[in-house]
């Protein structure tokens, strides 16, 4: 069960897209999809439940889009724990 961004675990997409890195945790029934974009240090991350993105009241405040850009480690991990609380795990 990952807790943190540090637990993460980044590699090549693999839906073939050249000069991305992914992470993907799970958290019950959703995904977390985290994504580095090569020469950005900021990351990108989507909820998914079912196969599809989805829009999750608590963590997505700030956009109307499924997909949260400009993230800092700390905004991840910050997500990480609402997923965890969303689902009723303890951390």
């Amino acid at each position: 069960m990952i807790h943190s961004f540090e637990e993460l675990v980044f590699e090549d997409d693999p839906c073939g897209v050249v000069n991305i890195k992914r992470a993907i945790a799970t958290f019950g029934e959703y995904k977390l999809s985290v994504i580095l974009e090569n020469k950005k240090t900021l990351y990108e991350v989507a909820v998914i439940k079912d196969n599809n993105f989805i829009h999750v009241p608590g963590i997505h405040t700030n956009t109307k889009d499924e997909v949260i850009p400009y993230l800092t480690p700390e905004n991840v991990t910050e997500i990480i724990k609402k997923l965890h609380n969303i689902v009723g795990e303890n951390i």
